[in-house]
């Protein structure tokens, strides 16, 4: 679901289970897992009523039972952001949790922000305190000059999972290795490296895969004026890598790779959803120069917020956690034109 690299310094960020974060074009939004209805709007917000009017949709679709957590995304123009009057903003501001401007996509949604409405449960909510404290450590860091640290990466080699990888037995047991303390089996890394949509990109010391990271493609069109656009997210996740090659950098060199590789694609945006509890993990996406969805919020006059307890980010054998607590997660970007003036300095 997000970055990797690592916080109480044993884990990594990934989820629990391996399950796809872009979810469907499908309203209303449909059960998918930890307790969780999800879906994407099918077509551009073009006023503030209609925003107002599917937040209070979200705000009464029933929780109890499975159900925990609903969670929607809405492509809206970014006019109508700058227009809602104060009444409309205090109704969005309970459910609104992120903002993602998709200026420099190149396409049909350049003045456009992917917006992300959720509504909890009372008993999936996290601790006021705490939030408070993850948001805040977000802000500091993306405030901050990006880390400039250089590593050394003469003994490692970085390379793309190739469709012959994928199904040699020899690396879809390393992969298990290396996802095994985080409870996968081997059946659930068989998945990851036979989806075809995914690019993978393996960290080697000689022929060993000690580091791994993955880029997943979700492609969908959106309607806007009675036309279909389509649109190409590329989602940076399933990050991991061995306890003793931890602190050297190898999640950040990873993710550039990845970059590389995307800016020869289709791509409009790539994203991630950042676990809030990893203090490193901000960092990296920082240094990779992705902005900040609580940035976005602020431009639009709404207090900082993220995905409150959207998924379990686990964090290793050592994580002790009840089974029950989620992670906050920081929605962080990078459109299309800036990927690829980001790649081609690399």
């Amino acid at each position: 679901m997000a970055l990797t690299e690592i916080h109480r310094g044993n884990g990594v960020d990934i989820p629990t289970t391996p399950t796809s974060s872009v979810g469907e074009v499908v309203y209303p939004p449909v059960l998918a897992s930890e307790g969780r209805k999800k879906g994407i709007f099918p077509r551009v917000i073009v006023t503030g009523e209609d925003m107002t009017r599917r937040a209070e949709e979200l705000r009464n679709i029933p929780l109890g039972g499975t159900t925990s957590r609903i969670s929607v995304r809405y492509f809206v123009e970014n006019e109508v952001l700058r227009n809602l009057t104060r009444k409309q903003k205090e109704e969005l501001s309970p459910l609104l949790e992120g903002i993602v401007e998709l200026a420099g996509d190149g396409d049909a949604f350049s003045d456009c922000s992917i917006v992300y409405l959720g509504n909890n449960s009372p008993e999936r909510h996290t601790d006021p305190a705490v939030f408070a404290a993850e948001i805040q450590m977000a802000q500091n860091i993306f405030k901050s000059p990006p880390s400039s640290k250089e590593y050394d990466y003469s003994q490692f080699t970085f390379r793309e999972i190739t469709p012959e990888d994928r199904v040699d037995n020899r690396i879809i047991d390393q992969y298990a290795q290396l996802y095994s303390a985080f409870g996968w089996n081997r059946e659930q890394v068989v998945t990851i490296l036979q989806n075809p949509a995914s690019i993978l990109l393996g960290t080697f010391v000689n022929d060993q895969l000690v580091s791994a990271g993955m880029a997943e493609r979700a492609e969908f069109s959106i309607e806007r004026n009675g036309v279909l656009h389509p649109f190409v997210m590329y989602e940076i996740t399933e990050a991991a890598t061995q306890v003793e090659y931890r602190g050297m950098g190898l999640y950040t060199k990873v993710a550039r790779e990845l970059m590389k590789l995307l800016a020869l694609t289709d791509i409009d945006l790539l994203y991630g959803e950042s676990n809030l509890l990893s203090e490193a993990v901000l960092r990296a996406a920082h240094a990779l120069e992705r902005t900040s969805s609580i940035e976005t919020l602020e431009k639009y006059g709404f207090y900082p917020r993220a995905l409150e307890q959207h998924v379990r980010i686990s964090g290793g054998p050592h994580d002790m956690r009840p089974e029950t607590e989620k992670n906050d997660l920081l929605p962080t970007s990078m459109t299309r034109d800036k990927l690829l003036q980001y790649a081609y300095a690399l």
